[in-house]
């Protein structure tokens, strides 16, 4: 007989005194189909259930679940086969993906705990936890590695990340994000504390192939804050807002002078301020917009030595901003 069900789930099978028993085949409102074994309102006995969505798990069922004998899960990125005994899979699994290949899991070997998502994604190492972090190693599907510690969610917490084309981040994650660490992307390393995005530096030590930058950027990735570059035996100190300087500048040289002063504070001049002699002493002096160093004297010196004021205490504000900023990590201190 047929029993349709004011939800829109219709049973066909066989009916002993009003109640549904045996072999039946069940359509359910949502689209899922289930043929095989049915008793006490619950699919029991050898059986395919069949998912709207084209997956489908085919075993022994008992009270509506896997239970035992040869099972075959179909899901979207795989197909599963092996055994189950008592509700849990024993022996040698296979897991066959589209691309064709195999992986397998023996659930006999106590030594390592290993389990395959319907994502693909092959996890082992200690028992997953529902109530508290566990350490393991993730294999996903695009060949990306993870290694560390896992919280009981399944986000990420501490560990080494490498993906599919050789990038690398050793460190801290916060909502499954990179926040604390070391990214080496392109030949390019970025280390200190990341944006909320897990991508961009907010604070930290980025080095390029031509120089080396300690800073601080806002959260759309623009410097803000302190900036130091150093860059051919040359360092330029400065403060940013929003990627524009401000004007604070400390500019060490390469013949061991250092500069301290202001960006375009005077007129004709790039910089303008105090020269630190490599003997000790101090000359007023500015950079020509030609490129031109240029002694002051006179009203220009008194100007130059209030700028060099301005900017030092500016960049000493700076220098102790971005400390504190990147304190969680010595490594990253100012030298």
């Amino acid at each position: 007989g047929t029993l349709t069900l004011t939800a829109g789930d219709k049973f066909t099978g066989d009916f002993n005194m009003g109640v549904m028993s045996g072999d039946v085949k069940v359509v359910m409102m949502r689209g899922d189909v289930y043929e095989g074994g049915y008793k006490n309102g619950m699919l029991n006995g050898q059986g395919k259930f069949s998912y709207a969505n084209g997956e489908f798990d085919e075993g022994v069922f008992k009270d509506n679940k896997i239970y035992s004998s040869a099972v075959t899960q179909k899901r979207e990125k795989f197909t599963h086969t092996g055994t189950w005994t008592a509700g849990k899979e024993t022996g040698l699994h296979t897991y066959t993906f589209a691309n064709g290949t195999v992986k397998t899991i023996d659930f006999d070997d106590k030594s390592t705990y290993r389990k395959i998502y319907t994502d693909g994604t092959t996890y082992e190492g200690e028992p997953i936890s529902a109530t508290a972090p566990h350490k393991g190693k993730l294999v996903y599907e695009n060949s990306a590695v993870f290694e560390g510690s896992i919280g009981a969610d399944g986000s990420l917490l501490k560990g080494n990340y490498v993906d599919s084309k050789g990038n690398t981040f050793v460190g801290d994650y916060r909502n499954n994000r990179r926040y604390r660490g070391k990214s080496v992307r392109k030949g390019q390393v970025f280390e200190g504390e990341f944006q909320p995005n897990g991508n961009d530096l907010k604070s930290g030590r980025y080095t390029k192939t031509d120089n080396v930058e300690e800073a601080q950027w806002n959260t759309v990735s623009k410097r803000h804050g302190y900036s130091r570059i150093k860059e051919d035996g040359r360092v330029m100190e400065r403060i940013y807002d929003n990627d524009k300087e401000t004007g604070p500048l400390v500019y060490q040289r390469t013949n061991g002078t250092v500069f301290t002063g202001m960006i375009k504070a005077q007129e004709g001049y790039q910089f303008t301020g105090l020269l630190k002699n490599a003997d000790g002493t101090f000359q007023a002096c500015g950079l020509s917009n030609d490129g031109a160093w240029v002694s002051l004297d006179g009203e220009e010196a008194l100007k130059a030595a209030a700028y060099a004021k301005i900017a030092g205490t500016a960049i000493t504000k700076g220098r102790a901003a971005y400390s504190q900023a990147v304190s969680w990590n010595p490594a990253l201190a100012l030298d």
